[in-house]
């Protein structure tokens, strides 16, 4: 029998494991087995594909419009995506403008964390690069620049005719 399909005997046989008691087991392999780190992720694997019930299954795999992690209503989700593009300023979000979105958000339904998820989303898709400086350096550094070359003609000439 392989090693993955091995099971020890104090993992129970039952599919229909309750959420506390999983933990409880689980936290019971992390420590029994803490030294051996490939039948630590066998047994932990072994018990969660006992633990999950099959509509968990089917939920989790089923697409969706929007996102697959998200709970919200896709057009929902979409709407907000939109309040969130519209409250970029370039590519910062300001932190006043957050905190509207997320209540904003609350009202739509949608829970703090997703989101999160979905403004982190948007940013990321519309990261773009930061604005150049608009100090002054550029001038200051074509000043610099020129005055490094006339030196540098300067100290050529004098070497050369030795004047």
């Amino acid at each position: 029998m392989p090693f993955h399909e091995r099971r020890p005997s104090w993992i129970a046989e039952d599919a229909a494991l309750g959420s506390a008691d999983t933990l409880r087991r689980a936290r019971r392999l992390r420590h029994r087995l803490r030294h051996d780190p490939a039948r630590l992720h066998a047994c932990l694997r072994n018990l969660c594909s006992k633990s999950a019930t099959p509509a968990a299954a089917t939920r989790a795999l089923a697409p969706r419009l929007a996102a697959p992690f998200l709970q919200a209503d896709p057009i929902v989700v979409s709407a907000f995506t939109d309040q969130v593009t519209q409250a970029l300023d370039g590519y910062v979000l300001r932190y006043s403008n957050r905190l509207a979105l997320l209540a904003s958000a609350a009202k739509l339904g949608i829970s703090r964390f997703e989101a999160n998820l979905i403004i982190a989303t948007v940013q990321y898709r519309h990261n773009t690069p930061p604005p150049p400086p608009t100090t002054g350096s550029f001038w200051l550094m074509l000043i610099a620049f020129v005055i490094t070359v006339q030196a540098a003609i300067v100290l050529a000439v004098w070497r050369l005719f030795g004047v």
